[in-house]
């Protein structure tokens, strides 16, 4: 019986790898501007690139994490005002 146990065992640990899957998830380009903003689709999580590397600032829902990956979110305009 032990025997048997441990053969099942082993067959499921080296099968484990072939059922098993990771979700690919969109990168951020280590070469990103200063401020640039970074929604992880599948979580949602939310990183600003700052000078200092990636700050984790928070979570957008599932819907806006979407609505980002689709491209629907207009890129906001800059608030300083430009002199002329």
């Amino acid at each position: 019986m032990k025997l048997i146990s441990s053969s099942l065992f082993a067959v499921a640990l080296l099968a484990a790898p072939m059922v098993s899957h990771a979700q690919a998830v969109s990168e951020a380009k280590a070469d990103s501007p200063v401020f640039t903003v970074f929604v992880d689709a599948p979580t949602g999580y939310t990183f600003v690139k700052l000078p200092d590397g990636w700050k984790y600032v928070g979570a957008v829902t599932q819907e806006d994490a979407r609505l980002v990956q689709a491209g629907s979110v207009p890129k906001a305009q800059s608030s300083a005002k430009q002199s002329s």
